[in-house]
């Protein structure tokens, strides 16, 4: 599977990486956000790319990319894998030391984040995150855990549900660590990209003739892809009405592992672009569940969010490609 993916990472997802570091590093910063910059560099790579593969991530997280440019892109791309894998194998790690050995059993079985890390993603970072941030809160951290779940700014539409999950359930010391990191990383970003880089980037986000901003919505276990899988697209918004009040109920009544993996869920499936390696950073807080003696339907959820059957529905057809959404 990983060998099947790397061409795909290689000239896709790591591309769009890999060309905003070399815009920052010749000096074009400032068209960083503009989707004819970034095919220009793109198409010096890759030629035959029909169309632009265009990177939304923040102004800063193209910093780590800088570096990496000085490598030639399939060195690079190896270096970025195995850096990504160090990284999920210290999530598991964190695993083992809070659990006992049968749950590395069952991380093991989850496919998301070695998939990701394959196509060239940060899931192993984003893994090794959401596991670092709930040792840290499992260990009397709570302020470290924030300040960690903080950190995952750059991919901030899967924590746009988390302060207010922290606020339903008083976790204020969390809530405390979250909004330092969170706001010293956006000061970082406005500081780097200044009023017209932000503006740049959003107008990016929201335009609708980029096909490969949103590749198929049928492969996202968001909202959208639920609908769209069921051949209702027009009424995903429908949706809302059922993840709003089983997220404020969840954040009310859980206790924080719990409330977080809740949080986490619903995040992906009301943000207008997720994947399935973004499931990868609940790995930690899909174990605590399980490993809690917790009864019930996210219990279920837990258990099946790990399971290895889910991404491989991708590959087959409506509405079986939206399991992970529907579940």
């Amino acid at each position: 599977l990983g060998s099947f993916a790397y061409q795909n990472a290689y000239t896709h997802d790591f591309l769009a990486f890999y060309t905003s570091g070399q815009m920052l590093a010749q000096g074009d910063a400032h068209r960083l956000y503009l989707p004819t910059a970034q095919l220009e560099y793109q198409k010096r790579l890759e030629p035959n790319n029909p169309e632009l593969v265009p990177y939304i991530r923040p102004r800063y997280y193209a910093e780590l990319f800088r570096p990496f440019t000085l490598l030639p892109r399939h060195q690079a791309l190896l270096l970025w894998q195995a850096i990504q894998s160090l990284f999920l194998l210290a999530a598991t790690l964190l695993v083992v030391l809070l659990f006992p050995s049968q749950y590395l059993i069952i991380a093991a079985l989850s496919l998301t984040a070695p998939l990701g890390i394959a196509n060239g993603q940060d899931a192993g970072f984003m893994a090794f995150l959401g596991a670092l941030s709930l040792y840290l809160y499992l260990r009397q951290s709570p302020v470290a855990s924030g300040v960690v779940l903080g950190l995952a700014m750059f991919k901030w539409h899967l924590l746009l549900l988390l302060p207010l999950a922290m606020l339903l359930g008083r976790q204020f010391q969390v809530l405390r660590g979250f909004a330092l990191t969170a706001l010293a990383t956006l000061a970082l970003d406005f500081a780097l990209a200044g009023p017209s880089g932000w503006t740049a980037y959003f107008q990016l986000l929201t335009r609708n003739d980029l096909s490969r901003l949103n590749p198929g919505f049928h492969l996202m276990p968001n909202l959208k892809g639920v609908f769209t899988n069921l051949g209702l697209p027009a009424l995903w918004p429908a949706g809302l009405a059922l993840v709003g009040p089983a997220f404020v109920l969840a954040a009310l009544r859980l206790r924080w592992p719990h409330a977080l993996l809740a949080a986490q869920l619903a995040a992906v499936l009301i943000a207008p672009h997720t994947f399935n390696y973004d499931v990868a950073w609940m790995l930690l807080p899909a174990v605590a569940v399980l490993a809690s003696g917790l009864e019930g339907p996210l219990k279920w959820c837990a258990f099946l969010l790990l399971m290895p059957l889910l991404p491989f529905l991708n590959l087959t057809w409506p509405p079986w490609t939206g399991a992970l959404g529907l579940l």
